[in-house]
């Protein structure tokens, strides 16, 4: 709406100027802006007067024209350069919400890093409490061994107390019997020598 308000203001005061000029201009002038009519137009530009400043009037018209064609250009190369504008700026936006959206991406990785980390140290707590539990139940295990081989050892102690007292009482027995065997011999010899001298007398 303002590019056409603009060119009818323009249109409109080129003529207005021209219509200054000369009287034929006025007719033209008027002619644009619908104040008279048509043949009486055509009259006044037919007539050898008014030639030269009808082709005047239509150089001015041309130039008017031309002068209207690049503001309405130059109006849609503003347009087209806003229009760019936007874009750069919608094009920023998105490289900002991208940009964003990149940190935000980082920082969950970051957090899963750092979960992960936790993890991974509560894992290894928990292995070093599983190999301490571990080296637990082997000391308990070597301390039953240790218990084991002492009930061993007890065991054999106690074997070869019983094996000694065997033998002590083997020993006793026989001394027994070599005591007996004596006191048979001493028996036997006593025997004859009463013998032998009962013979005697």
């Amino acid at each position: 709406m303002v590019v056409e308000v603009s060119v009818l203001s323009v249109w409109t005061a080129a003529w207005d100027v021209k219509a200054e000029a000369s009287p034929s201009r006025r007719v033209v002038s008027g002619l644009s802006r619908g104040s008279l009519s048509s043949s009486v137009h055509i009259q006044e530009l037919a007539s050898p007067d008014t030639a030269g400043e009808a082709s005047e009037t239509w150089s001015v018209l041309v130039t008017s024209f031309q002068s209207l064609l690049l503001l309405l250009l130059g109006e849609l190369l503003l347009r087209e350069l806003l229009l760019l504008l936007l874009l750069l700026e919608l094009l920023l936006l998105l490289g900002e919400l991208l940009l964003m959206l990149l940190l935000v991406v980082v920082l969950l990785m970051l957090l899963l890093v750092v979960v992960l980390l936790v993890v991974l140290l509560v894992l290894l707590v928990l292995l070093l409490v599983e190999l301490l539990l571990l080296l637990g139940e082997l000391l308990l295990m070597l301390v039953v061994l240790l218990l084991l081989l002492l009930l061993l050892v007890e065991l054999l102690l106690m074997l070869l107390g019983v094996v000694l007292l065997m033998l002590l009482l083997l020993m006793l027995l026989l001394l027994m019997l070599l005591l007996l065997m004596l006191l048979l011999l001493l028996s036997v010899v006593a025997t004859t020598r009463v013998e032998v001298s009962g013979s005697v007398d």
